[in-house]
């Protein structure tokens, strides 16, 4: 891929990744009183400040285990879910993140796959 294509790619998934904060996690995570002092309204997908990097960790983390949106908030639709987890997963690894690829594999993953994906 050209480094011109990369690039665009890389913007267009901040964007879609802005999208999907601001639709399902804002609400909680803003600026004021943001639950958990964890606050997204300002948090950069492109940001290599080693907080920032930490707080994309959690994020990712709290999407991939489906622990937030939390159940009782409307939720996103399983694709949209699923781009935000592989964009925020790609940009994590671009920063130098490990992720532990074969956790997706394990058996107790079993009870966290989505149920549309699953049996459509």
């Amino acid at each position: 891929m050209l480094p011109e294509a990369a690039a665009a790619d890389s913007s267009t998934d901040a964007k879609a990744v802005r999208s999907f904060l601001d639709a399902h996690c804002v609400r909680c995570h803003g600026a004021e009183k943001p639950k958990g002092k964890v606050s997204l309204d300002a948090l950069s997908l492109d940001s290599k400040a080693a907080k920032d990097v930490e707080t994309w960790k959690r994020v990712y983390e709290h999407l991939f285990n489906g622990q937030m949106p939390p159940p009782d908030r409307k939720q996103p639709a399983s694709a949209d879910l699923q781009a935000a987890i592989a964009s925020i997963k790609s940009s994590l690894k671009a920063a130098g993140v490990k992720i532990d690829e074969l956790k997706e594999l394990l058996p107790s993953r079993g009870n966290w796959v989505d149920h549309d994906a699953l049996f459509s």
